[in-house]
């Protein structure tokens, strides 16, 4: 009754990886779905994103309404950083020490064991799933790479958009996510 394709965003997976210099505007992201979209011939998919991702799904339902039948968005959050008017969001200085702790560590078993207790806190102490974490990070992007990709979380803003999204939508949150407030 369906199909699904996976999209790893642009600097991940078999991508070439980005620096620090070339990451991508949002809208890029979001036109690198458009093109997967119409690759695999989909006329109007339900589209999910999760965390930052969501807001990708989120800004391609909002500019393509005729693309889109359905949008689902888990965990997701509207603005990257914290404003007198956002305050749900990491502030300017936490999000600086995770990307200096992710450019220390990215693909460690000390940097997994902490996104761990974010992430996967039922699999902490398990190794096998901690190696298998670490392999994936290591084969999916540099730490440069992904510096640059949760950049562009960080700085991007989408409530603009939100209101023009037409398509029906799902916000999907879990209950104490240490890393996505539900306000957000």
């Amino acid at each position: 009754f369906a199909r699904v394709v996976f999209v790893d965003r642009r600097g991940m997976g078999l991508s070439d990886r980005l620096s620090a210099t070339d990451a991508p505007p949002l809208e890029t992201l979001m036109e690198d779905l458009r093109v997967v979209i119409d690759s695999a011939g989909f006329k109007r998919p339900v589209l999910f994103g999760g965390s930052d991702a969501g807001c990708i799904c989120a800004l391609f339902a909002a500019t393509h309404p005729d693309l889109t039948s359905a949008l689902i968005v888990y965990g997701p959050e509207a603005r990257g950083t914290a404003s007198s008017d956002y305050p749900w969001a990491w502030t300017a200085e936490e999000w600086e020490v995770y990307l200096a702790e992710m450019d220390a560590g990215w693909g460690t078993d000390e940097y997994t064991g902490r996104m761990f207790e974010w992430i996967m806190p039922s699999a902490k102490a398990d190794p096998e799933q901690r190696r298998w974490w670490r392999t994936m990070h290591r084969l999916s992007a540099t730490p440069s790479s992904m510096i640059a990709i949760e950049r562009i979380w960080a700085e991007l803003d989408i409530r603009p958009v939100l209101p023009t999204i037409q398509a029906p939508t799902l916000v999907l949150h879990r209950r104490g996510d240490p890393v996505e407030r539900v306000e957000a």
